[in-house]
């Protein structure tokens, strides 16, 4: 690109800003301001994506975390549950409507504390939970859950 025209001149100076414009009028100034702006761009950005892959790795590794922990909770409760159900196999034979009432209510608490886990945690409020069969739990223990949590704003799962 040669500057020698008067117009491209005047067109630099406007362009370029004040305490450069006069340098750049020069032969062959143009061509080396544009290569050291590519020079700090080209820097700038190898900078910015340096970082950026930084916390993109450091988001994916929390990621990951967090979902081992969520299915090692998960595995934990199920082998509890399996515990709760193996002790109470010795009494089935003579109480068999306790025992099977006992493990209804085991499983449906389990469930009501995985969901409530699961609640704490969450970021949407519109997200919701299912649980299984929550009405099958007596009215004492649902209205204290319930006041855990609304009055007086315990965490139901601890």
């Amino acid at each position: 690109v040669s500057l020698r025209a008067s117009g491209a001149r005047r067109v630099v100076r406007a362009l370029v800003p004040g305490g450069v414009g006069p340098t750049v009028a020069s032969e062959g100034a143009l061509e080396r301001y544009v290569r050291v702006g590519n020079n700090v761009w080209n820097g700038s950005t190898f900078a910015l994506l340096i970082l950026l892959g930084f916390r993109v790795q450091t988001a994916y590794a929390r990621f990951w975390e967090s979902t081992t922990l969520l299915h090692q909770m998960q595995g934990e409760w199920f082998e509890s549950v399996s515990s709760l159900f193996t002790f109470s196999s010795s009494a089935r034979a003579e109480q068999e409507e306790e025992v099977v009432a006992f493990r209804h209510t085991v499983v449906r608490l389990m469930s009501l504390m995985h969901g409530s886990a699961l609640e704490e945690i969450k970021d949407d409020i519109s997200v919701t939970f299912d649980v299984l069969d929550i009405m099958g739990l007596d009215m004492k223990t649902l209205l204290y859950l319930f006041e855990a949590k609304e009055q007086r704003g315990e965490n139901r799962v601890e």
